[in-house]
């Protein structure tokens, strides 16, 4: 069931190297973050689910590039767990600054947990949400006039 979830993204989704994304922001965030090749392995020990072939170690390593890039933000790591909720979001929810990037690994494991990242994109604080199967970000910049929402093949 996963594959074909998969291949519906990989059909809906856009670019992986910025052709047709219109944000000037999200355009930069492919370019910079999810384009860059690091050879080095990542030092970012968080779980990632995975179709196999290393996909594990991409996502780490496109992590620690966002904490390379991003220096001055915080960066949240949440992980959706087996209670049907994704740890540690909604208790800091009304916390979270503008400079503060949550991102949710999991967001495809079960139905259950596509349909919270949905509800958790519905968020008025949430400005921009960048959704790469496995893995869904967050970003909650007050200068975009409107909410952006984007699949993106990683």
């Amino acid at each position: 069931m996963l594959l074909i979830k998969y291949i519906f993204f990989w059909l809906k989704a856009s670019n992986g190297k910025g052709h047709g994304i219109h944000s000037p922001f999200v355009f930069d965030f492919i370019q910079q973050i999810l384009m860059k090749k690091c050879k080095e392995s990542s030092t970012v020990d968080f779980p990632i689910p995975s179709l196999g072939h290393g996909s594990e170690e991409k996502y780490r390593k496109l992590i620690q590039r966002m904490g390379n890039y991003y220096k001055h933000h915080q960066i949240h790591l949440h992980l959706f767990d087996n209670n049907q909720t994704f740890s540690n979001y909604g208790k800091n929810e009304e916390q979270t600054g503008l400079m503060d990037i949550h991102v949710f690994s999991g967001i495809r494991i079960s139905s259950a947990s596509e349909k919270r990242w949905v509800e958790i994109k519905k968020s008025e604080k949430v400005t921009c949400s960048i959704d790469l199967f496995f893995v869904g970000i967050l970003f909650f910049k007050k200068d975009f006039k409107e909410k952006l929402d984007f699949m993106i093949r990683f």
